[in-house]
This record gives structure tokens, C-alpha cells and sequence, in this order.
């Protein structure tokens, strides 16, 4: 399960909340900052999972990405 965390401009695994995407938003333009996921979780599919919920949030609320 990913959460969105609007606060703090980022997507995280609730099950290893360390496992992250992170962005930063300007209006209607949101900027990619960073993806991290832990050794231990990495070639299962999350950081696919977490670009698609950030690609997700981009067709429903942005014009343009950087």
C-alpha cells in the first residue's frame, strides 16, 4: 500500500515507510526530486509502484512535469 503524503510532497510503502518518492510542487508544475527503496525491498516492483501513483497524481492535477 502507498501512501501520499501532500504535506510532505512524497509517496511512501506503508509497509517499510522508507521505501519513498519524493517530489516538489509549484502550482501546476511538479518537479521529481528523488526515489529511494531498501536494499532488502528492491526488484519486487516498488519503485514501479511508487512512479505510478507520482504519474497518477501528475494526469489529474498537473499541465507540466520537469
Amino acid at each position: 500500500e502507498i501512501l501520499h503524503d501532500l504535506e510532505k510532497s512524497e509517496f511512501r510503502l506503508v509497509q517499510d515507510p522508507r521505501a519513498i518518492l519524493s517530489y516538489h510542487r509549484e502550482g501546476s508544475v511538479l518537479d521529481f526530486s528523488h526515489v529511494y527503496v531498501p536494499m532488502a525491498l528492491r526488484g519486487k516492483g516498488i519503485a514501479d509502484l511508487l512512479d505510478f501513483c507520482y504519474r497518477d497524481v501528475i494526469r489529474e492535477v498537473c499541465v507540466q512535469c520537469l
